[in-house]
């Protein structure tokens, strides 16, 4: 059974949330410009920025979907392994939708405060999407097993 939990990531607060949670994963995220970052070296004005974020947006959102399909399949698979069942899609898909519910809400809340300073809060909340959801897809593929 150690194989299949090896990758189990418990993080403590939202430091460990959004940077990730082991070393390795905090370097490979250190390594990686944000998304303001990443479509500030593409574009060459303001108004590229949004349509820039949005493709970055769609790239990420179907990496985690891809993600997020991978996981349920092997919760399946483990369920049915497990005597008792361990309810382990049951659960996965009761922190999807809480993990979608958070992201909404932080990045809606980033948005918020972005407004407070000025232009660019519809750029913070894209931006906040793109963060937390290459975070999510990452946690998900760290979480993938193979069978012995």
């Amino acid at each position: 059974m150690n194989q299949w939990i090896k990758n189990i990531c418990l993080g403590a607060g939202l430091g460990m949330l959004l940077a990730g949670c082991s070393t390795q994963k905090q370097a490979h995220l250190a390594s990686q410009p944000n998304a303001i970052d990443q479509c500030w070296s593409q574009v060459s004005a303001r108004s590229e920025l949004a349509n820039c974020l949005q493709k970055v947006l769609s790239d990420v959102g179907h990496k985690a979907e891809l993600a997020e399909q991978q996981t349920a399949q092997q919760a399946s698979q483990l369920d049915g392994m497990s005597t008792p069942n361990i309810h382990a899609l049951k659960s996965f898909e009761v922190a999807k939708r809480s993990f979608h519910q958070f992201r909404e809400r932080f990045c809606r809340w980033q948005e918020t405060m972005a407004a407070a300073g000025g232009s660019g809060a519809g750029d913070g909340y894209r931006a906040c999407y793109v963060e937390t959801t290459r975070w999510w897809a990452q946690v998900l593929a760290s979480q993938q097993f193979e069978h012995p």
